[in-house]
């Protein structure tokens, strides 16, 4: 709103730094470089460079470099949160903030999308009955909103546990954003934990919450059909399977355009650095373009060497987990950043990086906060 949109990005990753160096020393991190951490960054980094040097060779203009500013946040991100670990966390804080988090980013995408209040970042909800627009909250677009809100219900889902009324909040609100590729995330990754709990015979209903999800599910949906919310909402995923929805035809036009780039590039390191993003044109003003699809971005600038280093940095992340909710929505992911560009929306790829990097919140059972007593005033742990 105020400053222009490349000194926002720098702001903003400074800003999103400088709180997790706070967190970092209130937590009394402990720094320990580990030999797989580093080598898999170290080939992240080649392979970008590699991609770099092939496209200025293949007399992409210079300009295009700035993408490297891309691979550095993500390989450096990785490396500091999987190299820095907290010896202490307040659980309870965590719970709280995140919960927060939650609960302001949905009641102002509310504000936003009845237009009672007006944010950047919002778009009118084309091809959708009624005068709504497509919220962005406080995240600055209407496409980092849905996601953003998925990943912070699955964090409160694996500190929890379960999946309390709050982490409800944050999935169901990718339904009221109209946000289809919110909407499959949300049902891939509970589609996951029920095969899960059925192939592992560890799915299990307390009565008591069938029951309240019963009486849930009642009332929203005759509030949803009274309001003619359900048949617009319904309309919206339809309209995911059909060529002809709202914006499937230019999808399907720029996963043909990538296709096309990518059979006419360097298939082992690519030719075509940083042409195929967004990130580009938002910082130097040079032509980009999208192709709506995760994979074939990385292909595009990064061929499959740069594609397959990108894999397997997620695939190590994804394996350090033993947080069933996490390693399960890693997948999630995945499948959803076949369709869509989600590893370009930054907040969403450092947040999944970060918060995956921190296991131990939810996996030792004690780690207690040093005070004078050690203890809380109850004589209880007072963090966990």
């Amino acid at each position: 709103m105020i400053v222009p949109k490349s000194l926002a990005y720098a702001i903003s990753i400074l800003g999103f730094f400088g709180f997790l160096l706070w967190f970092y020393i209130d937590g009394k991190a402990m720094l320990k470089i580990r030999i797989p951490v580093f080598l898999v960054s170290l080939v992240v980094m080649l392979a970008s460079l590699l991609s770099l040097l092939s496209a200025q060779i293949n007399g992409l203009e210079s300009i295009y470099s700035i993408f490297i500013v891309y691979p550095i946040v993500i390989v450096g991100s990785f490396l500091i949160f999987y190299s820095v670990t907290p010896t202490y966390i307040s659980r309870p804080g965590v719970e709280m903030a995140v919960t927060c988090l939650i609960i302001i980013l949905f009641v102002m995408a509310m504000l936003q999308q009845f237009k009672i209040i007006d944010l950047p970042g919002a778009t009118p909800a084309y091809g959708i009955p009624g005068d709504l627009a497509r919220p962005s909250s406080l995240t600055g677009s209407y496409l980092h909103y849905p996601l953003v809100m998925v990943l912070l219900g699955v964090f409160l889902q694996s500190l929890k546990q379960k999946t309390s009324l709050v982490a409800i909040l944050a999935f169901s609100s990718v339904f009221v954003a109209f946000s289809r590729s919110g909407m499959m995330l949300v049902a891939t990754h509970c589609l996951l934990i029920f095969l899960y709990g059925v192939f592992n015979d560890t799915l299990r209903f307390r009565v008591r919450s069938i029951m309240i999800s019963l009486i849930t599910i009642v009332v929203v949906l005759f509030i949803s059909i009274w309001t003619g919310f359900a048949q617009v909402l319904f309309s919206r995923i339809i309209s995911s399977f059909d060529v002809q929805g709202i914006g499937n035809g230019d999808r399907i036009a720029a996963w043909e355009h990538g296709l096309r780039v990518i059979s006419e590039s360097n298939l082992l390191f690519g030719s075509n650095f940083g042409m195929a993003t967004n990130l580009t044109s938002n910082l130097v003003g040079a032509h980009s373009y999208v192709v709506e699809s995760s994979f074939l971005q990385s292909l595009i600038n990064f061929g499959i060497f740069g594609t397959l280093a990108f894999i397997a940095m997620f695939v190590f992340m994804a394996l350090s987990l033993r947080e069933i909710y996490m390693k399960l929505f890693f997948i999630s992911v995945f499948l959803q950043s076949m369709i869509y560009q989600s590893t370009e929306v930054l907040p969403f790829i450092l947040g999944l990086m970060l918060l995956s990097s921190l296991p131990n919140m939810v996996e030792r059972p004690f780690s207690v906060r040093p005070t004078s007593s050690g203890f809380g005033p109850s004589g209880e742990s007072k963090c966990l």
